[in-house]
């Protein structure tokens, strides 16, 4: 598995700055977070997505099995399955769980399937 670089595509541009969050494993397999100049996310090498899948019970409908995740909607899902594996800088395990509930939750789920009272009812 390689490791991410600038310079190189992301979703969401040309990676422009690359911050090691957790540790490579000898294959570079660590977790990452990926700038561009207008967006990012993280990148999880595979030995880490392995421990992020473990978590997928609690959030089923969230994305799992892929490398990136992106910045706004998708990294509570990084920052909460990895939390014990920190540091995560400002962020805290109730913001990411308060992220993962308003992606991933019940008041999505509703909003998606057109519920005419919105997640309000739910």
């Amino acid at each position: 598995m390689r490791t991410p670089y600038v310079g190189m595509q992301s979703p969401w541009g040309v990676v422009s700055d690359v911050e090691t969050v957790l540790p490579a494993d000898a294959e570079g397999d660590g977790v990452y977070f990926c700038s561009t100049p207008s967006h990012g996310g993280f990148w999880v090498g595979q030995e880490w997505r392995h421990v992020l899948n473990a978590t997928g019970d609690k959030y089923p409908r969230a994305p799992r099995s892929k490398t990136w995740y992106e910045e706004d909607c998708e990294a509570g899902l990084v920052i909460e399955a990895l939390w014990e594996y920190g540091p995560w800088g400002s962020i805290t395990l109730e913001q990411a769980e308060k992220s993962n509930a308003y992606w991933y939750g019940e008041r999505r789920k509703a909003e998606r399937r057109g519920h005419p009272m919105g997640y309000a009812a739910v």
